[in-house]
């Protein structure tokens, strides 16, 4: 009987230290899973960074890219008012004060 107990005894313990080698890779497994999680993560929000930040920039540059056409248009706008005053504006001479008059001399 002793011998059985014995036995018994020592089945338990081979089990119970086979069951916490087990466990214990199960955690390892677990804490190395946990790990690359949260590497990707980690990764995942760093893309999302760079990919906010790339979107930033090219919103950037195309309105410097809108400021520098209507800058353009403006310009375009202007040496065409410029063009029509100095075409037309002696036709105006009698009809404009005479402050305007000294404007038109330039011309």
């Amino acid at each position: 009987m002793r011998e059985e107990e014995e036995a018994l005894r020592q089945r338990i313990l081979a089990k119970l230290a086979e069951d916490d080698r087990i466990e214990q890779l199960n955690a390892q497994k677990r804490r190395m899973k946990q790990l690359e999680h949260k590497t990707a993560v980690e990764k995942i929000l760093e893309d999302r960074r760079r990919q906010c930040i790339a979107e930033k920039e090219r919103e950037l540059e195309e309105r410097d890219l809108e400021k520098r056409r209507q800058e353009s248009i403006r310009a375009i706008i202007e040496e065409e008012r410029q063009k029509l005053l100095k075409e037309h504006a002696w036709k105006l001479l009698g009809y404009l004060p005479r402050v305007s008059e000294c404007y038109f001399k330039y011309f």
